[in-house]
């Protein structure tokens, strides 16, 4: 998959991604998708990537206008990535990259709050979506009440094919707003209540 940044300063350039089938960055289509229906909050924004692959999301959220982009990922070859990625658009300075599991990068990440935050865990097979379900509840349950404001919107991206209710999840201060399927990728969108 030719991956490329589809707007703001940096649109058109080629991101690098590992080989091979562990990292599934997130498509075109999808990305621009979200920059579309976030277009108004992306400019200072604060921006966190769980699960961040390459790169790609918080890279194009930083040339379309955010002020900084935190990364977690602990996937070495996707580490990797994400480094030379910076690296080629000169922008160090405006990224924190935690090479951590999840849930020890968000707890690092206490007492920070974020404007935007995107979820993309592994997905594609049976087995790995229901160990990411899993993961997803528990993430989803500790920003209900850490890392966010009034403004924060939360994107899921998982599965088409997955039948969970996430509206259904006990969260207090978030609630599920909206779902969008794109191909075989469903974005679940959450907004503080």
């Amino acid at each position: 998959m030719s991956l490329k940044i589809n707007g703001g300063v940096f649109r058109g350039i080629s991101l690098d991604s590992p080989s091979g089938t562990k990292t599934r960055p997130t498509s075109n289509m999808l990305r621009e998708a979200v920059f579309n229906i976030c277009q108004h909050k992306v400019q200072n924004a604060r921006f966190l990537d769980l699960f961040a692959g390459t790169g790609a999301m918080g890279l194009e959220a930083l040339s379309r206008g955010a002020v900084h982009a935190t990364f977690i990922e602990n996937d070495r070859n996707a580490l990797a990535c994400i480094k030379k990625n910076t690296q080629k658009l000169s922008l160090e300075s405006a990224v924190s990259i935690l090479p951590l599991d999840v849930m020890s990068g968000l707890k690092k990440c206490e007492g920070k709050t974020f404007d935007m935050i995107y979820i993309d865990p592994p997905y594609g097979e049976k087995d790995l979506e229901k160990r990411s379900l899993v993961k997803i509840k528990e993430i989803l349950l500790f920003l209900d009440t850490h890392l966010t404001q009034e403004t924060t919107w939360i994107f899921l991206e998982f599965s088409s094919y997955c039948k969970e209710d996430f509206a259904q999840i006990p969260l207090t201060t978030l609630r599920w707003d909206q779902k969008r399927t794109f191909a075989r990728s469903d974005l679940h969108i959450f907004k503080k209540i």
